[in-house]
């Protein structure tokens, strides 16, 4: 995605790569995100604007539809679980939001609707496949966390206020485990947020050699591979630390 609007396509059947310029026009595209089977993907940019789009056996991309809500929408997760369990993995419903603190529901036919409203804007939106449930944190550094009825009222809402240092803006979050959310806002240490038993613990860049070489340094970004069961920060010195 381009800051003129444009999205480009391209897959390993294509022989040329396509541009879509119609959809976001003259807006900078903020997100593109794939459902896990790859068959669907959505595109948001800072007017509000969220694009669906449908994979074909290219690799390349067709629209399907699009939505304009209010604000930039920077966040979007896909619905993998149905509220009785079922997975559904190839044409999910999925979640977006971003500056106006609004959590929308939407999927491939043109229905979209507003689910949840924090008033605040968005820093993390996960979601917790295992018990179906939304997880967000707030720039107002709250931990949300709600899930959808069947008939779609919000329910087993709760709100938790995080400690997230001196500079919470900068918090960024992956999972680290079913249930295990994992944070980071540019200090020495990473939080591991446990929400299937509400604990909370961390993990620090102190002590880690003997040489305690990464005294001082802070972790700014975190992400975890889940098939080696390894979660990774990269750190402002340049150095990256793994934990098994």
């Amino acid at each position: 995605g381009w800051e003129d609007g444009a999205v480009t396509f391209t897959g390993p059947g294509a022989v040329n790569a396509r541009d879509d310029r119609e959809v976001h026009r003259d807006a900078r595209i903020l997100s593109i995100v794939f459902n896990p089977s790859g068959s669907r993907c959505v595109t948001t940019d800072n007017n509000g604007v969220v694009g669906v789009w449908k994979t074909d056996q290219r690799g390349l991309c067709n629209q399907m539809c699009h939505y304009r809500k209010s604000g930039a929408h920077d966040k979007v997760i896909f619905r993998t679980a149905t509220p009785t369990g079922e997975q559904n993995l190839e044409n999910p419903p999925f979640f977006f939001g971003g500056e106006q603190g609004i959590i929308y529901l939407a999927d491939d036919f043109g229905l979209c609707s507003e689910r949840y409203k924090i008033g605040s804007p968005l820093l993390l939106l996960e979601y917790y496949r295992e018990k179906d449930v939304v997880v967000l944190v707030t720039k107002s550094v709250i931990l949300v966390q709600f899930s959808l009825s069947a008939d779609g009222k919000v329910s087993n809402e709760s709100k938790l206020k995080l400690s997230c240092g001196p500079t919470p803006e900068k918090l960024q979050g992956c999972w680290a485990g079913p249930g295990l959310l994992a944070t980071c806002s540019h200090e020495s240490i990473l939080r591991i947020w446990n929400l299937a038993d509400d604990e909370n613990y961390i993990l620090s860049l102190q002590g880690i050699d003997e040489r305690n070489s990464l005294s001082g340094d802070k972790v700014t970004s975190v992400d975890y591979n889940p098939r080696k069961q390894v979660l990774a920060c990269g750190t402002r010195g340049g150095r990256m630390v793994q934990w098994r």
